[in-house]
């Protein structure tokens, strides 16, 4: 998987046109002013610690889906398109200012609290921020969309890879070459197939 992820990931790359800001914790990719004054389209966060990893992983009854242990070796989560989609990752610093404030949404804070019908098993590890909706993993390879109260699956992905993928395929055709968003605005989440499928 680094290696295609790796591949995926270079597609943002040309937001670099627009800005580029490396920090000790994260790769920062075309400013967008008109979202925020210190706001960025991609931020793109280095991969943690094996230490800081492993500790996470034993926090989780099973541990850390395998293709998401994976995942954060290489990269430590993902705030993409003007954070319209994030894949959560393991902060190293909880500053407010500087260089060091750019940090991935926490996936141990986010599931502290899970929909009332999750398994053992089910872990968050993303979500959109136009409606609040989770990207959840289980024991296997799949990755589903999800609502806020609610772990039924409102759209499925067969693995991560293909979700991140897929997603910023169809998320680079809602926003020009300066960041600014071309599509609706319910059109930033994945619509679900008549079965809740892809």
């Amino acid at each position: 998987m680094k290696s295609t992820l790796k591949t995926t990931l270079m597609r943002l790359m040309s937001a670099r046109s627009f800005g580029y800001k490396e920090t000790r914790y994260a790769k920062l990719f075309g400013r967008v002013p008109h979202v925020g004054a210190e706001a960025w389209f991609h931020e793109i966060f280095k991969s943690p610690s094996r230490e800081a990893l492993l500790s996470v992983d034993r926090k989780f009854r099973g541990g850390l889906p395998s293709s998401f242990k994976t995942f954060l070796q290489s990269v430590n989560g993902l705030i993409l398109f003007s954070d319209t989609l994030a894949v959560f990752g393991i902060p190293v610093s909880y500053a407010r200012r500087g260089d060091d404030a750019y940090q991935p949404y926490s996936l141990l804070d986010v599931n502290q609290e899970l929909p009332a019908n999750a398994s053992d098993t089910t872990i968050l590890i993303g979500r959109y921020s136009y409606d609040g909706s989770n990207l959840c993993m289980g024991d296997g390879p799949r990755v589903w969309r999800c609502s806020s109260k609610s772990i039924r699956p409102l759209y499925e992905w067969p693995s991560l890879e293909n979700m991140i993928e897929s997603e910023i395929d169809r998320l680079s055709c809602l926003f020009d070459a300066t960041g600014h968003q071309i599509g609706k605005d319910s059109q930033l989440v994945p619509k679900k197939t008549a079965r809740g499928r892809v």
